[in-house]
C-alpha cells in the first residue's frame, strides 16, 4: 500500500490522525444506510417529480391531502401510526427499488410529522440517528417537506419517545 506521498507503508503501520481526518472528509467514513438510497433518488435531477408522484401513492395517500396532513399537521397520532406502520410493510414487501423508496419516504414522513406537530417520535430509532436521518432528508427534499423534516430533525434531539 502507498501512502499520499507515493512512499509504500509498511503492513503494520497505522494511520495518523490528520490522514484519518482528511479519508473521513472525503467521505470514506462506512457502509451505507438503507436511507442512502432515498437520498439519492431525492437529489437526482428529477427528485422533486420523483416525490410529487411518490405523495400520491399508497401508502401516503391512505390519509389524504399529504400537505394538509403531513406538513401543516391535520392529522392524529392513531393515523400518523398507521401510516408509518403501512409504510413498513410497503418497505418489506416491496417488489421494486421504487417501492421500497416508496416505504422508506411514508415511513421517514410520518415519524417527521409525528415529532413536528405532535411532540411523539414514534419510531424505535435513538433521537440521535433519527437527527440525522431526518437532517439529510431536509437537505434533499423539495419544499415545503424540507422545512417539515428540519424541524422536526431540530425537535427531535432532546425527545426519548
Amino acid at each position: 500500500m502507498t501512502s499520499n506521498t507515493g512512499i509504500g507503508r509498511s503492513e503494520g503501520e497505522s494511520l495518523k490522525g490528520p490522514t484519518v481526518t482528511r479519508l473521513l472528509q472525503l467521505g470514506i467514513a462506512g457502509p451505507r444506510r438503507p436511507v442512502d438510497a432515498l437520498l439519492d433518488r431525492l437529489g437526482a435531477a428529477d427528485g422533486p417529480a420523483w416525490f410529487a408522484q411518490l405523495l400520491q401513492r399508497h401508502p401516503i395517500r391512505q390519509i389524504g391531502d399529504p400537505l394538509q396532513t403531513l406538513v401543516h399537521g391535520r392529522v392524529d397520532m392513531t393515523a400518523l401510526e398507521r401510516l408509518k406502520e403501512a409504510s413498513k410493510r410497503l418497505l418489506q414487501d416491496a417488489i421494486s427499488e421504487n417501492d421500497r423508496l416508496a416505504g422508506l419516504g411514508g415511513y421517514f414522513l410520518s415519524i417527521a410529522a409525528g415529532v413536528e406537530h405532535h411532540g411523539r417520535n414514534i419510531s424505535s430509532r435513538p433521537a440521535q440517528e433519527l437527527h440525522v436521518v431526518l437532517l439529510d432528508l431536509a437537505a434533499v427534499a423539495p419544499m415545503p417537506w424540507s422545512d417539515l423534516l428540519a424541524s422536526a430533525a431540530m425537535k427531535a434531539l432532546p425527545m426519548t419517545g
